[in-house]
């Protein structure tokens, strides 16, 4: 794994967490529910972050395509999956504190997302 890349990714990480946040709490000022405002502002971070993987993390120089963002979306929201399962496996079954399982579910899900990404959604384009 290349550490330049690995550590771009990570910037669209934080990025992509930032805009979630701020879109969140834009939707919560704005009279949303918690739930349809999270709704929205995850999605448009998805949105977000996509981009910036593929330009800046990953470098891709073809154009986008529906494949590409049909399999960006299915791998993070395995991830997505794959970091819930983590958690509750870490807190109900290893007696884990919330703060240390969400710790190891956001690493194992990072590091699948960060191969997820590189070797199947990007792996076509990249220059």
């Amino acid at each position: 794994m290349p550490v330049a890349e690995f550590l771009r990714f990570c910037v669209a990480g934080g990025i992509g967490f930032v805009t979630d946040f701020l879109l969140l709490h834009a939707g919560l000022a704005l009279g949303l529910g918690p739930l349809i405002a999270r709704f929205i502002s995850a999605t448009l971070a998805l949105l977000v972050t996509w981009q910036i993987n593929r330009r800046f993390t990953f470098r891709v120089v073809a154009p986008p395509s529906a494949v590409e963002a049909t399999r960006y979306m299915l791998l993070n929201g395995t991830g997505f999956a794959l970091n819930l399962g983590v958690y509750t496996l870490c807190v109900l079954w290893l007696a884990m504190s919330p703060s240390l399982s969400i710790v190891v579910a956001s690493a194992v899900a990072m590091l699948f997302n960060f191969a997820g990404n590189r070797y199947w959604v990007f792996r076509g384009g990249v220059s």
